[in-house]
């Protein structure tokens, strides 16, 4: 009876060391995606305004190119947010317009 005692002993330390060692650590907690700001963009340095398509892309807005005439504008429903570094000929960047309150 006393070997049986042992042997029980035995398993039962064996068992709780074998659980306390897998146990214990929570997971961290997944870290959320950034959203696109000016510092994420490569914006901060010229104070939020884009200097060229990748920024303003990244920002959210459309990249509009000239096609080598110097007539290069925003089509209608957006605004020119800067001229950008774009190609051969540049460009601009483009907001697009947000709607009056109540439409």
């Amino acid at each position: 009876m006393l070997r049986t005692m042992r042997i029980l002993t035995s398993v039962l330390l064996s068992a709780s060391l074998v659980l306390a060692a897998c146990g214990g650590k929570a997971k961290p907690a997944p870290t959320p995606a950034p959203t696109e700001t000016a510092d994420t963009c490569g914006v901060q340095s010229s104070n939020g305004v884009p200097t060229n398509a990748e920024q303003c892309e990244c920002l959210g807005h459309q990249v509009v190119g000239d096609i080598g005439n110097g007539q290069v504008a925003c089509p209608d429903g957006t605004t020119e947010v800067a001229k950008i570094q774009y190609g051969i000929e540049g460009g601009v960047c483009c907001q697009a317009a947000t709607a009056p309150a109540g439409e």
